[in-house]
């Protein structure tokens, strides 16, 4: 498979992880709230969150290891989560941190390298992606936080849920744009 053709089905998966997610915010209550803000504590998706994190750090990792830290750095991925899992508080919060910075580095990168349509405002969505998850991985409980303030002011509950629904939108005619090409 292709960088270009990887990138594509990154641009409609974010998409539909967009939408499910902008979905999710919308369905937010104060009254189910107490069920929902406990997500930020799932100890086992975090850890699956992590691993898929810590696998896609390898790559990027690589170069910049020393040459004999390259056999142990996949046995690393599978000791570093396990460490995670037993150790870290708001895992699931962390680990969706992670991704985000993964996801915004990736993104950013090839937007501008494959030359996606509307590249600088692509990378202002990237930004925002970039900054939530240096936020959330620093403080994990502003993810907890965020939920809460989603359930009870619906002016938060807009500005994020629309956020995810243009990025998503951006995401998908971005991909169509490139098919298309």
């Amino acid at each position: 498979m292709s960088d270009i053709a990887i990138f594509i089905a990154g641009l409609f998966g974010m998409g539909v992880i967009g939408t499910l997610t902008a979905i999710f915010m919308l369905r937010l209550k104060q009254d189910n709230i107490q069920y929902y803000e406990k997500v930020a504590r799932l100890r086992y998706v975090g850890a699956v969150i992590a691993f898929i994190c810590l696998l896609w750090c390898v790559p990027n990792a690589k170069p910049i290891v020393w040459d004999w830290m390259l056999p142990a750095l996949y046995p690393l991925v599978i000791v570093f989560t396990i460490v995670a899992w037993l150790f870290l508080d708001y895992l699931f919060a962390r680990a969706v941190g992670g991704l985000c910075i993964l996801t915004a580095y990736w993104f950013l990168h090839d937007a501008f390298t494959f030359h996606s349509w509307l590249s600088p405002a692509f990378a202002i969505f990237c930004w925002i992606i970039g900054i939530a998850g240096l936020l959330f991985s620093a403080k994990p409980y502003l993810f907890r936080d965020m939920l809460r303030k989603i359930s009870v002011k619906n002016g938060w509950k807009t500005v994020i849920s629309s956020y995810l629904i243009l990025f998503s939108l951006f995401s998908i005619i971005s991909a169509i744009i490139l098919l298309s090409q």
